[in-house]
């Protein structure tokens, strides 16, 4: 991995990572779910790391806001979601949406917005039907 991809790495772990995490907690009324990055899916994909924010966990923080604007859904948040697995891929033909066992899994080309990523109502209505 290059140094930029490694900068871009850091200032992500350091900067938005912990305030998204916090965040997923308090959309679900406290739950102790994480963020699981493959970092070494996005070797040579500096702007994949630069975009991954608004792409990736901000989508997902959108839709936990949906699904989880009441008691119930947040509860249901709390139970079910244990952790927000996110890959990169080079090629937006690629990317997937699952949840399954607890983890909420996006597969995406992260660089390639908005074809590479999915809109917070996919995550939504993929949470929904799963809950």
């Amino acid at each position: 991995m290059g140094l930029e991809e490694k900068r871009a790495i850091k200032t992500a772990q350091d900067g938005w990572l912990p305030a998204k995490t916090k965040e997923l907690a308090e959309l679900s009324g406290g739950g102790g779910m994480t963020y699981e990055i493959d970092w070494a899916s996005f070797e040579g994909d500096v702007k994949g790391i630069e975009w991954l924010e608004f792409n990736g966990p901000q989508q997902v923080s959108n839709a936990f806001r949906q699904v989880g604007k009441d008691d119930v859904g947040k509860e249901a948040l709390r139970e079910a979601v244990k952790k927000v697995v996110i890959r990169n891929t080079k090629d937006e033909k690629d990317k997937t949406l699952s949840f399954e066992g607890g983890a909420l899994t996006l597969v995406c080309a992260f660089a390639k917005s908005p074809g590479g990523r999915f809109k917070d109502s996919e995550i939504r209505d993929l949470l929904l039907k799963n809950l």
